[in-house]
C-alpha cells in the first residue's frame, strides 16, 4: 500500500532459479555468479538500490500489504530511529509480538530480540550505508547486522504481525550452522 516501491531481487542460487518469475513482475534482477551467502547478496541489493529505506527480505516468508506503509509512518513521527521492526505470525498461526524499542544493543547481544528478524526490519539506508559492505558471514546474519544496527540507532516497532513467517526445514534460520 506504500508508493513507490523500488524491489531488487538479488539471486544468490548462482543457477538464476528466480530469472523465470522476477521477469514476470516489475523487479530489478540480479543475479550472483555463484552462490556467495546472503549478506553478499545484501550488499549487492545494497548497491543497487536508489531509495531511502530498506526492507531485506526472505524468499519463504510474506509481507502484509501495509507493511511498509505503517513502519514508514513510524520513521516519519520518530526521526532518531533507523530500524522498525513488527511482529510476525508462523504460517502454523502462531504470533509473536515486539516489545522491545530505544538502544537495544544489550538485547541484539544476548539474542533477545523477537520477533526483530530481517523480514520484519525497514531501515533508513543513510544508516546501512554506515556498515556496508556488510561483513561476510555464513550465520547469523540476522544477529550480525542487528549488532551494527544497534551499535549506531535506536529501534522501534509497529505491534501488529505485518509478516507471514515461513516454516520450511531447509531454511537458513532452522540451521545451526
Amino acid at each position: 500500500t506504500y508508493d513507490p516501491i523500488e524491489i531488487i531481487v538479488v539471486d544468490d542460487s548462482g543457477d538464476k532459479h528466480a530469472k523465470e518469475v522476477a521477469t514476470d513482475f516489475d523487479v530489478n534482477y540480479l543475479p550472483m555468479e555463484k552462490n556467495e551467502g546472503q549478506m553478499s547478496a545484501w550488499n549487492r541489493g545494497i548497491d543497487h538500490c536508489s531509495g531511502e529505506y530498506i526492507q531485506f527480505f526472505d524468499d519463504d516468508d510474506q509481507i502484509v500489504p501495509s507493511k511498509i506503509e505503517k513502519q514508514i509512518g513510524v520513521f516519519q513521527n520518530k526521526k532518531d530511529v533507523g530500524v522498525v521492526y513488527c511482529g510476525f505470525q508462523y504460517e502454523s498461526g502462531d504470533i509473536i509480538k515486539p516489545s522491545l524499542n530505544g538502544r537495544m544493543l544489550k538485547e541484539v547481544l544476548t539474542l533477545s530480540t523477537s520477533p526483530c528478524i530481517t523480514s520484519t526490519m525497514l531501515m533508513r539506508k543513510e544508516i546501512i550505508e554506515e556498515i556496508t559492505p556488510l561483513p561476510i558471514y555464513h550465520a547469523a546474519t540476522d544477529d550480525v547486522l542487528k549488532i551494527e544496527l544497534a551499535k549506531r540507532t535506536k529501534f522501534d516497532f509497529v505491534n501488529e504481525p505485518l509478516v507471514i513467517r515461513g516454516e520450511r526445514e531447509d531454511s537458513v534460520s532452522g540451521s545451526m550452522t
